[in-house]
């Protein structure tokens, strides 16, 4: 284990899926989901202090075995940087919260369904190490099968049509980012691996070049993908039913969107991303307002958070357009605490109906802070972390997010900053607008008892949302290097493109890179 931390990780939850589906007693498959969350919590917290974060450029802790299929450069590959580290973090924590979450609501069939979960931590944990791009693929699809079942047989009305249009719409952009794989991992075997397929991230991305019309449909092809899994509008209406319909882990979906633009789009299509920069600013604001308002008009509780989150994925698509390191900073970090806050709203929530013995309509709603007050502290921390107030983790990436875009030079226009902060104003409108509905007011109606012991699984993600919120640069200095080393490159690649002339100019002067003492770095 040891030896392979990276693998270890991503096996841990499949261990544990396995263990807890062979199970048939409801509270012991509960006890162990909940273990085994927590041993990979701590597994997590192992990886991130052998993490080195002044390393740039370089893949640490990398486990490569392969190549799989004879004649082809394909293999398993998966690595550590600053760029995935958080990700990493916020999985681990976010299958936490949302497995002992599920203690405050039984379901039938429980042992299939933390099995499921824990099967979706796994192939998530995949994708956000994969460096091969035909690994990461399948991780990527990987994480339909446990998330389609998850919405459909636990959900409430609409379940199973939500759990068809989330399958339909990521099949689409699937089919396209395969598409789009082949064909890099064919041009750039020709580039420079002898004409044999290559799919390695680190040497595509320093030695092969596409011209710019190639690069224009491979980026739109990645980034189609990348926004239906985001739910950017306007390829976002499989989000809100599927967030009200299944379980609080299908947030960590969307972010694998964001992860993948940054990942896979930027270093590898640079002077198509500088051009269509534009447009996925007006995306992203179209998407803040958007969400914001339809937040506001919603009346259901759980379709208004979803609706929330279209718009913090908005403002996260602002952040990537921007291209400075204040944007991308803030765009891995409020990426990781929104999912933390908003799954933390999303269990708080089906506590809260329970209590009302499944009923969800808001009319029954108020009043509940005197007979509820852990549950009114937990949500007003939560909401505030939304709405991004100073001391909280979500106010820093959104303060450096809306920065970034303001010194944007390719943005060039403080236009975008200033449309985002009216979003977040919004955010604070609809936010304080459903606690005051829930928790004040006259008391509509007496909750039922129950235990409030699901909420302990709240307590790492409220523990960091504080913690980062007063001391951020602990996080933030892991990614710094990275981030930078990625800017770097793709300012470099924008370059040679521009002063190239030929097709056949595509090799990058330095050398294949080479693996030293478990890290990989260019020469």
């Amino acid at each position: 284990m040891l030896s392979y931390p990276l693998s270890t990780l991503i096996i841990l939850p499949w261990l544990g899926a396995l263990l807890v589906a062979l199970v048939r007693r409801p509270t012991l498959a509960r006890l162990l989901a909940s273990g085994v969350s927590l041993l990979v919590v701590c597994w997590t917290a192992y990886v991130w202090m052998r993490f080195l974060p002044d390393r740039a450029g370089g893949l640490q802790l990398a486990e490569r075995l392969g190549p799989w299929i004879a004649g082809f450069d394909v293999s398993y590959y998966v690595a550590l940087d600053g760029l995935n580290l958080p990700f990493l973090v916020m999985v681990a924590l976010l299958g936490f919260l949302v497995i002992w979450g599920s203690w405050a609501v039984p379901r039938a069939h429980e042992a299939a369904y933390y099995a499921l979960l824990l099967l979706l931590m796994g192939a998530l944990f995949g994708a956000f190490l994969a460096v091969d791009l035909v690994l990461f693929y399948v991780f990527f699809e990987l994480t339909l099968i446990p998330a389609f079942f998850l919405i459909g047989l636990w959900g409430r009305q609409e379940a199973w049509g939500a759990a068809l249009r989330f399958l339909l719409y990521t099949l689409v952009g699937s089919l396209l980012l395969l598409v789009a794989i082949l064909y890099v991992g064919v041009e750039a075997g020709r580039a420079f691996n002898n004409s044999v397929f290559t799919a390695d991230w680190l040497r595509i991305s320093r030695q092969y070049l596409p011209e710019l019309k190639e690069q224009y449909w491979l980026l739109g092809a990645f980034a189609l993908a990348f926004v239906i899994k985001a739910g950017l509008v306007p390829v976002h209406a499989w989000l809100p039913a599927a967030y009200a319909e299944g379980p609080p882990l299908l947030i960590g979906l969307s972010k694998l969107g964001v992860y993948g633009m940054l990942r896979w789009g930027a270093p590898l299509f640079p002077s198509a991303w500088e051009g269509l920069v534009s447009m996925g600013a007006i995306l992203g604001l179209l998407s803040v307002l958007y969400g914001g308002l339809l937040a506001y008009s919603e009346r259901d509780a759980r379709r208004a958070l979803a609706y929330g989150s279209i718009a913090h994925m908005g403002l996260l698509f602002l952040g990537l357009s921007a291209t400075t390191a204040e944007a991308w900073q803030g765009v891995i970090w409020q990426a990781v605490m929104s999912t933390w806050i908003v799954a933390g709203l999303f269990v708080l929530l089906a506590d809260l109906e329970r209590r009302l013995g499944g009923l969800l309509a808001p009319e029954l709603y108020g009043g509940w802070a005197g007979p509820l007050p852990l549950q009114a502290a937990f949500f007003g921390v939560l909401v505030l972390a939304f709405i991004g107030l100073p001391g909280l983790a979500g106010f820093v990436g959104e303060w450096l997010i809306l920065l970034g875009a303001f010194r944007s030079p390719l943005l060039d226009s403080g236009w975008y900053a200033a449309i985002a902060a009216s979003g977040v104003v919004l955010a604070a409108v609809y936010m304080l607008r459903l606690f005051e509905r829930l928790f004040w007011g006259p008391l509509k109606r007496v909750p039922n008892p129950g235990s409030s012991w699901g909420l302990f699984g709240l307590l790492p993600a409220l523990a960091l949302v504080l913690g980062f919120g007063l001391a951020p640069r602990y996080g933030l200095y892991r990614s710094e290097a990275q981030l930078t080393y990625l800017l770097e490159l793709r300012a470099q690649r924008v370059q040679q493109l521009q002063e190239s002339n030929r097709r056949s100019d595509r090799l990058l002067p330095s050398p294949d890179p080479v693996a030293t003492d478990g890290m990989v770095f260019p020469r």
